[in-house]
């Protein structure tokens, strides 16, 4: 979990931040994804502390995108990063 404002909400006092050797790979999120497609979810919701704060994200989106059988991806963000992602996150749609 990453954030940029370490809010109480996201970042209560002893949560220990995860070092990026222990997080998913883009990979391997998109594995997960094909397995629920697999079961009948179509859409999918890119969440987690902050999103926008993770280097890549948009390849990240651009690989759940090209997953046959997914209708939507959403995700939660603080808006913080959101006006330099938007232009990008448009021509994505």
């Amino acid at each position: 979990m990453k954030c940029n404002l370490r809010c109480k909400y996201c970042m209560p006092e002893g949560i220990d931040l995860v070092s990026m050797k222990e997080l998913l790979t883009f990979e391997e999120i998109t594995t997960v994804c094909k397995q629920a497609v697999s079961l009948g979810i179509k859409h999918i919701i890119i969440t987690g502390g902050e999103p926008l704060v993770r280097r890549g994200l948009l390849s990240l989106i651009g690989m759940i995108k090209d997953i046959p059988g997914i209708e939507t991806i959403s995700m939660t963000t603080n808006g913080v990063l959101l006006e330099s992602f938007l232009p990008e996150l448009k021509r994505m749609d």
